[in-house]
């Protein structure tokens, strides 16, 4: 049916966004133990890993809630496919998801990149203050 056709066309693209989340979850594995600086060596590659990834995250959940939107309208126009309208939420929602947690981890990272940058000051700042004793 014309509704089936619709809710498959949305289901690949949101699963397609899906495949984000797990590389999400890694990108945040760094500071799952609750601390929020890295050692210096460390941050820097894992922070700019971070922002690769809610940056591709982000792309894909924009195009997935684009497609959803789009195919949404087109089952709302078309009588036969009213009954895939409620799936079509259901995918909207998981599109959402995928956005929600690239939002939120690209904002976590540009938090932990400013904080790095801080520490590299001050340490900076110290060891100015130390060679001029």
């Amino acid at each position: 049916s014309k509704g089936e056709t619709l809710l498959e066309r949305a289901r690949v693209v949101v699963e397609n966004a899906e495949v984000w989340l797990p590389k999400l979850a890694a990108a945040e594995g760094p500071w799952a133990d609750g601390r929020e600086i890295l050692g210096a060596g460390d941050a820097s590659f894992v922070l700019e890993e971070a922002a690769k990834a809610a940056l591709g995250a982000e792309k894909a959940a924009r195009g997935a809630q684009t497609a959803v939107l789009e195919v949404l309208a087109e089952a709302r126009r078309l009588k036969e496919a009213v009954g895939a309208i409620e799936g079509l939420e259901v995918l909207q929602a998981r599109a959402d998801t995928v956005a929600a947690r690239a939002a939120q981890l690209k904002a976590d990272t540009v938090d932990r990149q400013s904080k790095s940058q801080m520490r590299d000051v001050v340490q900076a700042v110290v060891a100015a203050e130390v060679a001029d004793r």
